[in-house]
């Protein structure tokens, strides 16, 4: 048995390219018409998996309503807290601390905002998302996972 996981990013929220974090905006327009376009019209899964957010919810049910597929919300596909940065555009970061982007890039483990995050969560239970995605299934998934762009 061969099993195909396809992992999907969701599209352009409202409010554009920011530092979302645990920030539930939906997405906008521009998002929706991304995500049609990415996925068309012929589906070869069997499940869609999904974040909780609902930048990557929404499409997921309507996509499992209009096809019939089970959809499983999971919040280990939730992307990172952002902490003090949670809201604001690389822009504003910079401006507040020049370097401060490329340090976290660098190392994000080490360099990440000071504030609420899940990033030991994020970090220990990385297979087990997978795992979810993964099990009992026949054909294929979809998973939505919520990153940072």
């Amino acid at each position: 048995m061969t099993t195909t996981v396809d992992l999907m990013r969701h599209g352009e929220p409202v409010g554009g390219r920011r530092y979302r974090g645990q920030i539930d905006d939906p997405l906008s327009e521009k998002g929706w018409a991304q995500m049609q376009a990415a996925v068309g019209e012929s589906l070869p899964w069997t499940r869609i998996v999904s974040s909780p957010l609902l930048r990557c919810r929404a499409f997921a049910e309507t996509l499992a309503d209009r096809h019939g597929l089970p959809l499983t919300l999971d919040e280990r596909l939730m992307e990172v807290g952002f902490g003090e940065w949670e809201g604001k555009t690389a822009a504003e970061i910079e401006q507040a601390a020049p370097g401060t982007l490329a340090r976290f890039k660098a190392d994000p483990v080490n360099a990440r905002p000071a504030g609420p995050n899940r990033w030991r969560i994020f970090m220990r239970g990385w297979p087990r998302p997978w795992q979810t995605c993964s099990r009992n299934t026949q054909t294929s998934t979809c998973c939505w996972w919520d990153t940072p762009g």
